[in-house]
């Protein structure tokens, strides 16, 4: 598998989408048009209920490097969606000031729905993630064991498909990288044991692909960089009222990148009307 361009994923995005329906496809269509935002750009999107100061303020911090956008990220896609949670929809400055930061809160959000997936431990036959599900790798209060070189901190990502190359090979849109970017990592089963009825139980990590295609992985079989799955929201299971707008590639909302774009969404008429509606929701009018 050579190296994947935005182009690539794109395109097999929009099929998964199609596959997915609603209301997975739903989750996807509220972060696909940031791709490629600065953070700067995408406060609107990320803090639609906080003042302009505010955004503004994270932005700067942002930008330092000093805290991540991924799990604000997902929470864009998950109103897009019309999750029923009230704290989605609350400025992000009262719930930090009370500790709800944006990973753990939506971890929590999927618990009292029944729609987290827990890998802790790893069950052998599990269903893995699909098109617009919620992965979150890393745990910074678990111990070691939850990182190979790289930061053991818990990151959130949006899953958008699996790559034709197999192996586990996906791409996802992430918040944090910083902006609003595309990623390519490959899931990893590391079985370390057996439950009770006999099926492996051990570990589900996500790791990073060479641009060749080939996975990394360490003498132990985990990979070489990466971390491990704290677990992830199935979506679909998600408690949802009325979302904000139809999945984008319905009707050809959004045209296909060319080369020329370096990667980034080209938006059709509707997608950009659409896009403005939102931001003046946002701007609560």
């Amino acid at each position: 598998m050579p190296f994947r361009s935005d182009e690539e994923i794109l395109d097999m995005t929009r099929v998964a989408m199609i596959e997915a329906g609603s209301p997975n496809c739903l989750f996807s269509s509220g972060c696909l048009p940031l791709n490629g935002f600065t953070d700067r750009e995408a406060a609107p999107f990320f803090f639609p209920y906080d003042s302009e100061a505010y955004q503004a303020g994270m932005s700067a911090a942002f930008e330092k490097g000093g805290t991540s956008t991924c799990g604000i990220m997902t929470e864009v896609g998950w109103r897009y969606a019309g999750v029923d949670a009230p704290v989605l929809y609350e400025p992000y400055n009262d719930r930090v000031a009370h500790g709800k930061y944006a990973v753990m809160m939506e971890k929590i959000i999927a618990e009292d729905a029944g729609a987290w997936q827990s890998a802790i431990p790893w069950i052998e036959g599990t269903p893995l993630p699909t098109h617009g599900d919620a992965p979150i790798i890393g745990c910074t209060s678990c111990g070691s064991g939850w990182a190979r070189n790289v930061k053991n901190l818990e990151h959130e990502y949006v899953f958008l498909c699996y790559d034709p190359a197999g192996n586990g090979i996906h791409h996802s849109i992430d918040g944090g990288q910083p902006g609003v970017k595309l990623r390519t990592r490959a899931l990893v089963e590391v079985w370390t044991g057996e439950t009770s009825d006999g099926r492996r139980q051990g570990e589900l990590w996500a790791s990073t692909v060479n641009d060749d295609g080939s996975i990394p992985l360490a003498y132990d079989g985990r990979p070489a960089t990466g971390r491990r799955f704290l677990g992830f929201t199935r979506v679909a299971q998600l408690p949802r009222g009325a979302s904000q707008g139809p999945c984008l590639w319905e009707g050809g909302l959004i045209e296909r990148v060319t080369s020329s774009t370096a990667g980034k969404l080209v938006l059709g008429a509707s997608a950009v009307a659409l896009l403005a509606a939102l931001v003046k929701r946002y701007f609560k009018g």
